[in-house]
């Protein structure tokens, strides 16, 4: 379904599509992401901001392709510099591998006749944004269709658009980085420790010093989840008597609509 990137994150691989039920795949992936965020989980989702601006239904553009992958952008910001005339043999069209073990190509047009139409220097600002607008958008088009028939079944698209796609990407994955300070000031102390003993100063001071990915793990090993909820660790109501519970819970049941679940 997904390929690696350059920096390690995931993107939609062109050739799933030829993949027998591709689209039930995608559909439970959209639908998994939507469910996580309506349960206010967060996940481990390292995917490129194209997934994202799919769903927010964002343009795509260059540095998504960067993103995606850094050496073919290369040669395309040199085709886009430098006067190719007699340099380069291209055609308005990519060639697209089959999925299978025979590995055939399929030729794909970038425009009516793309195949037959010749990339110069004059034209070649078109060939680019037409391979880009393809690597980044219509050539995972029926995957990303798929994703988001799956999120929209518990979430509609409008709920969404609010959001830019770093936020989108927090509200799926929590918080990237891991402050020591607010670990500290949700920490409830047991077994006769309080937050001045010696091994607590330790622990924090080790914390400190610890990479990111080595405090994601300590979290995942203390909590189950190697991210900070979006809205940190604090209950989301902060109730002081029996009166206010009951006037929230009023308001909530009798104003609020949630998604529903199909």
């Amino acid at each position: 379904m997904f390929k690696v990137c350059d920096e390690g994150l995931f993107t939609v691989d062109l050739m799933s599509s030829q993949l027998p039920q591709f689209a039930q795949q995608y559909k439970f992936l959209g639908k998994f992401i939507a469910k996580a965020i309506f349960d206010r989980q967060t996940l481990d989702l390292p995917v490129c901001d194209v997934v994202y601006k799919h769903l927010l239904q964002i343009p795509t553009n260059m540095d998504d392709l960067h993103q995606m992958d850094s050496q073919y952008h290369k040669s395309l910001v040199w085709m886009l510099e430098n006067d190719i005339t007699d340099i380069l043999d291209e055609t308005f069209s990519v060639e697209m591998e089959a999925a299978g073990p025979e590995k055939k190509t399929t030729i794909v047009d970038l425009k009516e006749n793309g195949r037959d139409i010749p990339v110069t220097d004059v034209n070649k600002k078109e060939y680019i944004d037409l391979v880009v607008q393809w690597r980044t958008e219509f050539g995972a088009q029926a995957q990303m269709n798929a994703l988001i028939q799956g999120f929209t079944t518990l979430i509609p698209l409008s709920s969404v658009k609010m959001f830019d796609v770093g936020e989108l990407k927090m509200l799926v994955n929590g918080k990237p980085m891991i402050g020591v300070e607010e670990l500290r000031s949700c920490t409830v102390f047991q077994g006769g420790y309080d937050e001045h003993a010696q091994v607590v100063l330790w622990l924090w001071q080790a914390l400190r010093e610890f990479t990111a990915e080595l405090r994601g793990q300590f979290l995942k090993f203390m909590t189950g989840s190697n991210k900070i909820p979006l809205d940190g660790f604090e209950p989301p109501l902060n109730l002081t008597n029996y009166e206010t519970l009951v006037e929230k819970i009023t308001f909530a049941i009798t104003n609020s609509e949630g998604f529903e679940l199909s």
